[in-house]
C-alpha cells in the first residue's frame, strides 16, 4: 500500500468516527438525555467515564464540550 493511500484511509476512518460520535451525541440530546458514557470497547489504554451532555447538567461529571479535541481534528 502506498503512503498516500494509507494517509487517506486514516483520514477517512478518523472523520467517519468523528461523524459517528457527533451523530450519537445529537441523537441523545434529541431524546433530552443529559448524561453519556464513554466505554473502553476492549482498549487497554482507555478508561470508561460518564459525561454531562449539557453544560448545565447537575452532577460531578465533566461536560463533553470540555474534552480535548478528537485526534486528527
Amino acid at each position: 500500500m502506498e503512503v498516500g493511500s494509507i494517509y487517506v484511509e486514516m483520514v477517512t476512518r478518523t472523520k467517519l468516527a468523528e461523524t459517528h460520535r457527533d451523530a450519537r451525541i445529537n441523537e441523545a440530546l434529541g431524546r433530552n438525555a443529559i448524561y453519556g458514557r464513554i466505554s473502553r470497547h476492549g482498549a487497554k489504554d482507555a478508561k470508561e467515564q460518564s459525561l454531562n451532555l449539557r453544560p448545565e447538567a447537575p452532577g460531578p461529571y465533566r461536560y463533553i464540550g470540555d474534552l480535548p479535541p478528537w485526534p486528527g481534528s
